[in-house]
């Protein structure tokens, strides 16, 4: 998300539970990143109860009609592709649509999946094992299924969909930002 912000590009975020603005804002700050860049292209949605005031990209919007909130999201998206030439980053917390929504939140994600195919976007899911039911679901429309997972203080990640080796991740030592440095286990 930190490079396409730097090249020039938005991202649209509804975030995982727990993330606020500011816990945002730091980690943009980490990876170098202005406070105009994040409060011109960094744009966050949140639930209309959610206990942050409304900002230049802080946005509140109603998920008791998920598809309709969606859509003027992805809307949104349009617009800016359409303004800027480039489509946005969009990232989405799964936990965040499953609790807010439940079962109702899949068909909304599939009309973004449309978007982002049509526009040359890209769509990150982040889904957490709080809800396991909505992983099964998302899974077979996902072009790429990767997990995570800490094993003994390691980061590990491989791919589901399609099926890749075993890697640690480990942060690059002495980088600023932090980069990623994924090691195959064979």
């Amino acid at each position: 998300m930190a490079s396409s912000i730097v090249k020039g590009r938005h991202a649209l975020i509804i975030p995982s539970g727990g993330v606020s603005p500011d816990i945002l804002k730091e980690i943009s700050r980490g990876y170098g990143i202005s406070e105009q860049l994040f409060l011109e292209r960094l744009h966050i949605f949140y639930e209309k109860d959610a206990p942050f005031k409304e900002e230049q990209n802080v946005m509140k919007v109603d998920f008791e009609d998920i598809e309709k909130e969606v859509r003027r999201i992805v809307e949104f998206g349009i617009k800016l592709s359409e303004d800027t030439g480039n489509p946005p980053l969009i990232y989405i917390g799964i936990d965040k649509l499953a609790y807010l929504a439940g079962e109702k939140a899949i068909k909304p994600l599939i009309v973004a999946q449309n978007y982002t195919r049509a526009y040359n976007s890209l769509m990150f899911w982040l889904v957490k094992p709080i809800m396991p039911w909505i992983i099964e679901r998302l899974a077979p429309i996902a072009d790429i299924h990767l997990k995570t997972t800490r094993e003994r203080g390691c980061t590990l990640l491989h791919g589901i969909k399609p099926r890749t080796p075993l890697y640690a991740i480990q942060l690059q030592p002495n980088k600023a930002p932090p980069i990623p440095d994924p090691i195959r286990i064979t």
